[in-house]
């Protein structure tokens, strides 16, 4: 049994007691049904095949297809019960009765009879309200949770980050007039997964200018000219979480083009001011405001294109986002990106971003120890 297994296995419990004391036990309710990918992605971070998963007082039960049944029974089976689901009536050369999707259903509807069930999914609680005593809709609820992360879950997220930390520490070495933007990327993939990681968490970013003007760039076979700034996008996926990081790399700060200068200066300042006001009961859009008047004060914001930050947690965009238009409070052990950028059309791109968690004596930047603008003289 694996290392992995048996933090999958810890947390999943944990999720489990905590949505049965603040969810459950809160609304009076003595079955839940969570049947919606991005909940079960929040419970299984390692994306298994489900249909559901059960949750009462007593238990957890898993229904799972058969392709991940296995799986499932080896990381799970000693905290839960796991069920194969078939798609279909198939697998008549086995012995046991199989269960089908539409049986399970069914399932849900025999055991939801006369009892006060919740579910996260609204077509579901429409199949089962004739049925059972009361059906509750906590789908909310379940967000709030997955959003405000237990001290297990900021834990995984900061190794993720030190691993991430790692592997771009050892990418510098590599950086050469004449490299690609897709051989450094490939690289840096490379290197994350030899500090342990189990992938990357999205497509590595290398840009160098112009390209680092596009905020969503895929890497090319552009050659490296040995002086430009590079912006680098990159994150690690690390037992399910994620970090999200991006950093200029510049071969000397002391030789660095003043527009540039100007605009990392900026930026870096327009993190700060955000950070400031990074608390529970802050309103998202205030956070992001913080961020665009100092921009403004710069004469940049208009080169700012895209919203301040995202949650991260099992994936690398949840709740909340941090934009102008958002009508979200933020919350006690929220983590966020805070990412300004300017992107001057065909000329260049200055993106830097921090993973902070949101807490009551003040934020804490989970990426402080990584330097901003980093040098790789040569």
């Amino acid at each position: 049994m694996s290392d992995r297994d048996e933090v999958s296995r810890a947390l999943f419990r944990a999720k489990v007691d905590r949505i049965v004391r603040d969810v459950l036990k809160k609304i009076d309710a003595e079955i839940l049904y969570i049947v919606t990918r991005d909940l079960l992605e929040y419970l299984f971070p390692e994306h298994l095949a489900l249909y559901g998963v059960e949750v009462t007082a007593s238990g957890a039960v898993i229904y799972v297809t058969p392709l991940d049944f296995e799986r499932a029974s080896s990381t799970y089976g000693s905290v839960a019960e796991v069920r194969p689901v078939y798609s279909g009536r198939v697998g008549l050369w086995m012995d046991e009765e199989l269960v089908t999707a539409e049986d399970s259903l069914k399932l849900f509807e025999t055991k939801a009879r006369g009892a006060r069930v919740a579910t996260d999914s609204r077509d579901l609680a429409t199949r089962l309200v004739d049925r059972a005593r009361s059906v509750s809709l906590v789908r909310d609820e379940l967000v709030r949770l997955r959003r405000s992360k237990m001290p297990e879950e900021l834990l995984l997220i900061q190794e993720a980050v030190k691993r991430s930390s790692r592997a771009l520490e050892m990418l510098l070495q590599y950086i050469r007039s004449g490299i690609t933007e897709a051989e450094l990327a490939a690289r840096l993939e490379h290197l994350m997964r030899i500090e342990g990681c189990e992938d990357h968490a999205f497509n590595t970013i290398v840009a160098f200018p112009p390209n680092s003007s596009f905020p969503h760039h895929t890497a090319t076979s552009k050659r490296y000219d040995g002086r430009s700034p590079i912006l680098v996008d990159f994150g690690c996926r690390y037992h399910g979480y994620v970090s999200d990081i991006t950093r200029m790399l510049v071969p000397s700060i002391d030789t660095l083009p003043q527009d540039i200068e100007r605009a990392i200066e900026a930026v870096s300042r327009a993190i700060d001011a955000s950070i400031e006001v990074l608390a529970p009961g802050a309103k998202a859009s205030e956070v992001d405001g913080r961020a665009r008047s100092v921009l403004r004060e710069a004469g940049l914001a208009k080169y700012f294109v895209h919203s301040l930050g995202h949650g991260i947690g099992v994936a690398v965009h949840e709740q909340p986002r941090l934009s102008p238009f958002s009508s979200v409070t933020l919350i006690d052990s929220d983590v966020v990106t805070i990412e300004p950028g300017v992107y001057v059309p065909r000329t260049y791109g200055v993106r830097i971003e921090e993973d902070v968690a949101v807490r009551r004596g003040g934020a804490d930047v989970l990426t402080r120890g990584i330097e901003r603008v980093i040098e790789f003289k040569r």
